[in-house]
């Protein structure tokens, strides 16, 4: 059985796991294709950026201290490693963090009662 987890993991609707929550990359749709659930109350804000770096950080400093204990090469060659590194790194985490507090969003917050007061302060 799939959970709200694996549906936000691969970016499908927390509520019937079929219509993606993504369009133009990392932007999350208003509504559901297939199951029409508001997606816009769902706003995960910086969450997943906050996480994805953690995640990439580590990744990257792990990667450069490798490469410099093992093989101590020039800086030029740890500018042309860690720029592919961060840069599809940040882009791979992203996109499943986002979609994974999307679902437990839905999963565990009740915005069908904050819906009304969506966009106001």
């Amino acid at each position: 059985m799939k959970t709200h987890l694996w549906w936000g993991f691969f970016g499908k609707c927390p509520r019937c796991g079929k219509g993606g929550i993504f369009f133009n990359g990392l932007s999350i749709r208003e509504k559901c294709p297939a199951c029409e659930l508001n997606l816009i109350a769902h706003d995960v804000g910086d969450g997943p950026a906050v996480a994805a770096t953690f995640f990439v950080g580590i990744l990257a400093l792990a990667t450069a201290l490798w490469l410099e204990f093992t093989y101590q090469p020039h800086m030029w060659v740890h500018f042309v490693v860690a720029v592919p590194v961060v840069g599809l790194g940040s882009f791979l985490f992203l996109r499943p963090l986002k979609g994974i507090l999307v679902s437990m969003q839905y999963r565990f917050r009740d915005v069908e009662q904050d819906d009304e007061n969506l966009g106001q302060m």
